[in-house]
């Protein structure tokens, strides 16, 4: 593994442990914001998917594999994160998951074509 990819995979690490960090927080402990609890979700998931993406870019994974891996990274760990939510008495909501699924989805709507046309530019 080159060095670039090194540090991609450690920014998606030190992400990861920021998010996992932040959503285990008891909520009555967070300060109040004005953003909607969806939103923060689609952009969370949205920065952790738009990450892998381009770890995977940059170790050439196959496109349809990263986005395959991407998609069910973000689902598996977002049902993970809202189970974990209710242990520190966070709610662990449906709808947050699907929040963090548009993130995901919107994040591989954005990368993916922007890889293919990339690629072609290349060429």
């Amino acid at each position: 593994m080159n060095r670039v990819a090194r540090l991609t995979w450690a920014g998606v690490g030190i992400y990861w442990i920021v998010l996992f960090t932040l959503t285990h927080i008891p909520a009555q402990r967070m300060p109040h914001t004005r953003i909607n609890d969806k939103v923060a979700h689609l952009v969370a998931y949205g920065l952790l998917a738009g990450l892998l993406h381009l770890s995977f870019w940059i170790g050439r994974v196959p496109l349809w594999r990263a986005v395959m891996l991407v998609v069910m990274i973000c689902a598996a760990y977002g049902a993970v994160d809202e189970l974990l939510q209710s242990f520190v008495h966070r709610s662990c909501d449906f709808a947050d998951w699907r929040a963090d699924m548009a993130g995901c989805l919107a994040a591989t709507a954005l990368v993916a074509p922007l890889r293919v046309f990339v690629r072609d530019a290349l060429r």
